[in-house]
């Protein structure tokens, strides 16, 4: 292979992770399976190699150029707009495109990889191999992701012939919402001395019981530097009880539509009792480990309910 293929196929993109480096060009990188704080550069963590690499295509290495290409689209929209700006429009097409993308980024990492690998129950092998003729359900996850990333709107995914039944389920969960009425983002921006960490389970979820005692995703938490977040929220939140809303109500008010059809967000503000739960919750969550620009801005607790309490 050419030295010039990369081999570290990064399940969290770069242009994220470059936000929490400090002053002196490094992050901190909390490691789940020691306990320690260790000194690491972007390009050190969150990665497997040859993650995303399928020796069965014409270019084995598609899915990550795939990939690599739906990130370029997608950077400068974070960077001019949610990083900075305090209010902002995105179009209806950057919006589908947005969403999919963030919803695209559970089904890419290494858990959900190992989940289809090495990790695989019997009964998800049972399952998946009725859509994988030869049973290798590893190859099912390597084959949808190709498609998934080649689109960039829920329509798109549910019209391609090629992706398989269950993960179109759960492209309409993570756009839609379980029972199909929609998400909406918000953008906070924390206040006070503690910062967002970005885990290797990204996102991080907030469910709710819904119908039969099924889990339904209320919030999905996607950190996007040490001093904001962005957050998809389901429509239906106020349906819920007060438990399951720990925030301001101006957090879980759905962004107006402005005359031109575009959605219009302002930024709303997390004080420190909010970056507490969410930081929480994500440690609580987290596969291998997380990354902080600072550990003196970081507490390390993962009762969230506690918390809110």
């Amino acid at each position: 292979m050419p030295a010039s293929v990369p081999i570290r196929h990064h399940f969290i993109p770069q242009f994220i992770l470059r936000n929490f480096v400090s002053e002196q060009g490094y992050f901190s990188y909390y490691e789940k399976e020691t306990g320690k704080v260790l000194i690491k550069q972007p390009k050190d963590v969150f990665f497997t190699t040859n993650l995303y690499k399928n020796d069965s295509l014409d270019d084995p290495m598609e899915i990550e150029n795939l990939l690599a290409k739906y990130e370029g689209e997608i950077a400068p929209i974070i960077k001019e707009r949610f990083l900075f700006q305090r209010e902002f429009d995105l179009s209806k097409e950057e919006f589908e495109s947005l969403l999919l993308f963030f919803a695209i980024m559970s089904f890419r990492s290494k858990r959900v990889s190992d989940a289809f690998g090495i990790n695989a129950s019997k009964e998800s092998k049972e399952f998946y191999s009725n859509f994988q003729n030869n049973g290798d359900i590893h190859s099912f996850w390597s084959k949808n992701l190709r498609r998934l990333v080649m689109h960039r709107s829920l329509q798109q995914v549910l019209e391609d012939p090629e992706i398989d039944e269950p993960i179109k389920v759960f492209m309409i969960r993570d756009t839609l919402g379980m029972t199909g009425f929609g998400l909406f983002p918000v953008i906070v921006e924390r206040r006070g001395q503690f910062d967002f960490l970005i885990t290797d389970t990204y996102p991080t979820l907030m469910t709710g019981d819904g119908p039969n005692g099924i889990k339904i995703p209320l919030y999905s938490f996607f950190p996007i530097s040490p001093s904001r977040m962005l957050i998809f929220i389901s429509a239906e939140i106020d349906k819920y009880s007060y438990v399951l809303k720990p925030f301001k109500n101006d957090i879980t008010r759905i962004p107006f539509i402005t005359k031109e059809g575009k959605m219009h967000l302002t930024v709303k503000k997390f004080y420190e009792k909010e970056v507490r739960i969410i930081n929480a919750m994500a440690l609580e969550n987290l596969y291998c480990g997380a990354v902080l620009k600072d550990p003196q801005h970081i507490l390390f607790e993962t009762d969230w309910r506690r918390i809110i309490s």
